[in-house]
């Protein structure tokens, strides 16, 4: 089942990475060394990505030379299928900086049980419908970096912009507490139901509201039919995720690269 999940997870993180080019025209997807490129226009490692493959000295030497013509910061993702005993000595002697070890998670929702929350009627979840709502979530997202991410900000406006029928798979939420955006989520749906962009506000932190969201979203996927959900949890996320009811699977790696 592991290796399952492992191989979902990978595949939905994969595409979820290449929806990039969907929603802004000036970004392109490339195929580099058996390494999918998304490179997005915009310079942040956020949108700008390398994901999975087999970690060589030629795919590294391939990566490397695309983002050192785009002159543009990157992150190259790594799922369990392309770590190996030598991938961490060739990325580091390509000047790739390993920047998150994080956990693939799965729940099975068929062992879900929607319930109340538990937070009062102060907080609530919206679907991003408008440029409003695309501009709370890129907020919300941007916040959470220091200093806060101005291409972030300005990829979620651009998304606004773009026809919403473009990537329908890709579903993204609000929470609100009194009327002010708190925390983000979203969810890209493929064979399995993968969920991203889990954030809270810092000045919001620790009132359970990151918690709530994660919820209301493997609820959403549950109603619309999905028997499985998946992410990739930080170390500090791991612990929200499993009280939600995600179980750990595989290790998950980000190395980056600025030319």
């Amino acid at each position: 089942m592991t290796d399952i999940v492992a191989t979902n997870l990978e595949c939905n993180l994969q595409q979820k990475q290449r929806f990039v080019s969907d929603q802004l025209p000036e970004a392109c997807v490339d195929t580099l060394a058996g390494v999918q490129v998304v490179d997005s226009g915009l310079s942040t490692d956020r949108f700008n990505t390398a994901f999975g493959g087999r970690v060589t000295d030629y795919s590294a030497q391939a990566v490397k030379h695309y983002w050192d013509a785009a002159a543009c910061p990157m992150a190259w993702w790594l799922g369990p299928s392309s770590l190996t005993d030598q991938h961490q000595h060739v990325l580091e002697s390509y000047g790739f900086t390993l920047d998150l070890r994080m956990t693939g998670m799965s729940y099975q929702l068929r062992d879900h049980v929607c319930q109340d929350i538990g937070l009062s009627s102060s907080f609530s979840v919206k679907r991003c419908n408008s440029v409003v709502d695309y501009h709370d979530f890129g907020a919300v997202l941007s916040s959470i970096f220091d200093p806060e991410d101005e291409a972030v900000k300005r990829f979620y406006h651009d998304v606004a912009q773009s026809s919403q029928d473009v990537c329908p798979q890709m579903v993204y939420y609000v929470g609100y507490h009194e009327g002010i955006a708190v925390s983000s989520g979203a969810l890209f749906l493929t064979d399995v139901a993968g969920i991203y962009d889990v954030a809270t506000c810092p000045e919001f932190r620790k009132r359970g509201f990151g918690f709530a969201i994660s919820r209301y979203l493997v609820d959403e996927a549950q109603r619309a039919g999905y028997a499985n959900a998946v992410l990739v949890a930080t170390a500090e996320g791991t612990g929200i995720y499993e009280r939600v009811g995600f179980q750990k699977q595989c290790l998950v790696e980000r190395w980056c690269y600025i030319p």
